[in-house]
């Protein structure tokens, strides 16, 4: 009568067993369902905003480029101008023909000189725009990087829900120690 009892108090604890299992998969499955429902429409929000940084982006870029050939055409301008008050400055010296001449001169230096002023001005303007949009374009490039890294971990976790048993986890662990372990040890005795 015993054997009996013995016997199906061991079915009652196997299908006990059974049950908690099968209760624990449908529970664990339902989470992973709605995390990967979760993580689906993320990654889906995360590449619509990644592709309209990624466009804001191409256009600052676009805008740095045309601000970078003003700023050429600028520079160009300046070394025109001053080789253009270089000349006349060497005009004033050859001229002493009459007194008229040499002041008409003296003028254009100086609408030149002013002319090269404004210019250097701008040039300094268009240095600053160029720096404040290069930034920008920087800020945004890391605001990029930090929405990939936030994706890349969630997927990471979801990964997890459902990884390796832990019994495997537990002897890879187990085995990077050991042979951390031992190439210490190697390392130690050759050094």
């Amino acid at each position: 009568m015993e054997s009996v009892s013995l016997r199906n108090l061991l079915i009652a604890f196997a299908a006990g067993l059974v049950m908690g299992l099968v209760g624990m998969w449908y529970v664990s499955g339902k989470q992973y369902a709605s995390l990967k429902t979760f993580a689906d429409s993320t990654r889906a929000a995360d590449s619509t905003q990644v592709a309209q940084v990624h466009h804001y982006s191409d256009s600052l870029e676009m805008e740095v480029a045309q601000l970078s050939a003003r700023k050429q055409k600028i520079i160009t301008k300046v070394v025109a101008d001053t080789s253009g008050i270089a000349a006349a400055e060497s005009l004033i010296v050859a001229a002493s023909t009459s007194r008229d001449n040499i002041d008409a001169q003296r003028e254009e230096i100086a609408v030149l000189k002013s002319v090269n002023k404004s210019l250097f001005a701008a040039l300094a303007i268009s240095d600053t725009m160029f720096a404040r949009e290069k930034q920008r374009g920087d800020s945004l490039q890391h605001t990029l990087d930090s929405v990939n890294q936030s994706v890349q971990q969630l997927t990471e976790r979801i990964n997890k829900l459902h990884g390796m048993p832990t019994w495997f986890k537990v002897s890879v662990e187990i085995v990077k120690i050991g042979g951390a372990t031992y190439a210490g040890f190697q390392f130690g005795k050759r050094h």
